[in-house]
């Protein structure tokens, strides 16, 4: 099959979405597919490239940091995408688009329809679903302003597809009439592997966090958090950036904590693995999330999870079984379990074998690729048997 993939965000920028539309166009070109990409362009990218087997197309798209767009950026994207969306269906015949985010990538659904009669499928990721983040008022105003916009791309589709069973209940409220199934993210683990050799200083204990900075991955939450530990071993390594690193970082200085928190920056792809193997357990305190692409890799690589019992988190992590969930922002139960990971050594060697064995059983981007090449398949099948003879 020839596809046709878009995304507004593609590594290196971007966050989880990123990550999966990369991960997925790599796997099922392995799987023999053509694979096409449209998605932006950083700063000294070429317009044009093949990575890994995939031909990606790139458009301008000037954002405010690798990880976070911005709306000139958004609109940038929409804009010359469009242009470049029109000329490769006059150059291709695609059997099948898939349109990761509803909005704003869906937009170009209206392109894609009035040039071609092949299926697409849409791909919920969260933040393109009303009332994800209940705080985001202005966000959540524009959903309702859309919200006719986004449902006629919906009903247009041939599939929509979320990324948890949190999301695809949240999406049903506002989309009652509309077919959504679910297909989680998934993980290389052949990439995210387990550190080779166990780490042999047993003085300190390494907690990462990889996150976004932003206010609803709720970091500041875990900087109290770390205050109230019992522990004197834990140190914190917090990879990312974002609009709040320096304000984090100040309020790591006033708690008195800056000894033990470590802000790394953004790492690329070779460092977070590095990260991952380097670490004890990972902590993701967040307080809105849809199907964390960090759990999946964290838990690929052998970590045990703390995380906040929130959206498709408890998809993933089970409280004693491979991890430990606590309510999102509850700071006394974040610091208690973190003190009781830090101080127990056969706990954490029973979440992570639980958790690599889980990632191979049920995550990997093989699995993931399958469900949506079934899909694909029955879309094209079903559109062919719509078609007017």
């Amino acid at each position: 099959m020839r596809i046709l993939l878009l995304n507004y965000e593609f590594p290196p920028v971007g966050g989880g979405a990123s990550k999966a539309s990369f991960y997925m166009a790599r796997e099922l070109a392995r799987r023999g597919h053509h694979i096409d990409v449209l998605t932006c362009r950083a700063d000294g990218q070429p317009e044009i490239e093949n990575v890994e087997g995939v031909c990606v197309y790139r458009v301008a798209s000037p954002r405010k940091s690798m990880h976070e767009a911005g709306v000139y950026a958004v609109m940038s994207y929409l804009f010359f995408a469009r242009r470049v969306l029109k000329q490769l269906l006059q150059e291709h015949v695609y059997d099948c688009g898939h349109f990761y985010f509803a909005i704003p990538t869906g937009l170009l659904t209206f392109r894609w329809r009035a040039m071609t009669d092949a299926p697409y499928v849409i791909s919920l990721r969260g933040s393109d679903v009303p009332n994800y983040d209940s705080n985001a008022k202005t966000i959540n105003l524009l959903h309702q302003v859309l919200k006719p916009v986004t449902s006629a791309i919906l009903r247009h589709s041939h599939s929509v597809v979320a990324n948890s069973e949190s999301l695809r209940e949240l999406a049903k409220e506002s989309f009652h009439n509309e077919k959504i199934i679910t297909i989680t993210n998934g993980v290389c683990p052949q990439d995210f592997a387990p550190a080779k050799n166990m780490r042999q200083d047993d003085r300190t204990v390494t907690a990462l966090c990889v996150v976004r900075l932003i206010r609803r991955k709720g970091i500041d939450a875990l900087l109290e958090a770390v205050a109230q530990c019992e522990s004197t071993t834990v140190r914190v390594v917090i990879a990312g950036t974002g609009p709040q690193r320096n304000a984090l970082i100040e309020h790591a200085k006033r708690l008195g904590i800056d000894n033990r928190i470590r802000f790394v920056g953004s790492v690329n792809s070779s460092e977070i693995i590095a990260h991952y193997q380097q670490a004890d357990f990972l902590i993701h305190p967040a307080l809105v999330e849809s199907f964390s692409m960090t759990l999946l890799e964290a838990m690929s690589c052998g970590l045990p999870i703390i995380a906040s019992d929130i959206g498709g988190i408890p998809e993933l992590v089970e409280h004693d079984i491979n991890g430990l969930l606590i309510s999102p922002g509850d700071i006394p139960a974040l610091a208690k379990a973190i003190d009781r990971l830090a101080e127990s050594k056969s706990l954490r060697a029973r979440f992570s074998g639980a958790n690599r064995a889980k990632i191979l059983d049920q995550f990997t981007w093989e699995h993931i690729a399958t469900a949506y090449e079934q899909q694909y398949n029955s879309d094209v099948t079903g559109a062919h048997r719509d078609k007017p003879q």
